[in-house]
């Protein structure tokens, strides 16, 4: 009985960690990209400073050109992530892209978490759990910093 028991957990326990990524998804921006007015590169913050708002702690490091966004994002679309269905990590220390819309939200996008901040005073904020290849990430944010 026990064995039955231990292996009825032993096959509980894969069927649940496989449950939690799902691999290759496509990054989708939280709002239109119409609704976009600034693309940044910034040095990240970490989860405190990204959930009491204290966004002035980010250095910007360069601002992509408006007529560069369309070009960005659509490079950006192409870095592989993953999206896993645990707790998200909850850092956006190394480099973030920042992304703020017409209605004051913003999005800051690391490479291994995202944040989103909605428009209002009272949204906390909330981290997305989405994990992207660290070598291409890092490769697009560095083709725009080096410029």
């Amino acid at each position: 009985m026990k064995k039955i028991r231990w292996i009825i957990i032993c096959i509980s326990c894969v069927i649940f960690l496989g449950s939690c990524q799902t691999n290759s998804v496509r990054y989708e921006l939280m709002q239109d990209v119409s609704q976009i007015i600034s693309i940044q590169i910034a040095e990240g913050i970490n989860e405190r400073d990204a959930l009491e708002g204290n966004y002035d702690k980010l250095k910007v490091m360069v601002s992509i050109p408006k007529e560069q966004w369309e070009m960005f994002l659509a490079k950006f679309q192409t870095v592989p992530c993953s999206r896993y269905r645990n707790d998200p990590c909850q850092s956006l220390e190394g480099n973030v892209i920042w992304i703020t819309y017409a209605d004051g939200a913003l999005e800051l996008i690391g490479d291994s978490a995202a944040f989103y901040q909605g428009p209002k005073e009272n949204d906390s904020g909330d981290f997305l759990r989405y994990y992207f290849n660290l070598e291409q990430f890092n490769s697009l944010i560095g083709q725009y910093i080096k410029k």
